[in-house]
């Protein structure tokens, strides 16, 4: 029996083909992944299965397409828009501490 405390848990468990219980937190993971996934492919499928010229479904697919670049391009400009208010108000309360405290030097 003591030559079996020279090897782990582990070693022991992949020497027989087995392996540890998976935690909770990595098969939820592991089963959204599986889920989102289905979601993409099960929407794919209905994309490229329903009743619809071919025509008809290139349209539809570039009109989506547009749409989520319109998104993107305006989160991109929200985003844009905050950082440089964001640098506005640094400069503001810049000036603003400068004109409290006069031996900061001002620039014009």
């Amino acid at each position: 029996m003591s030559f079996l405390k020279i090897f782990s848990a582990a070693a022991i468990l992949d020497f027989l083909g087995l392996q540890t219980k998976a935690s909770a937190q990595r098969r939820v993971f592991t089963n959204a992944a599986l889920i989102a996934g289905g979601v993409v492919v099960g929407a794919g499928a209905a994309l490229f299965l329903a009743p619809k010229s071919g025509r008809e479904l290139r349209s539809d697919v570039k009109h989506r397409a547009q749409e989520l670049s319109a998104r993107m391009n305006e989160s991109r400009a929200v985003q844009n828009a905050k950082r440089r208010i964001g640098e506005m108000k640094s400069r503001v309360e810049e000036r603003v501490e400068s004109i409290e405290d006069p031996s900061i030097p001002q620039h014009v």
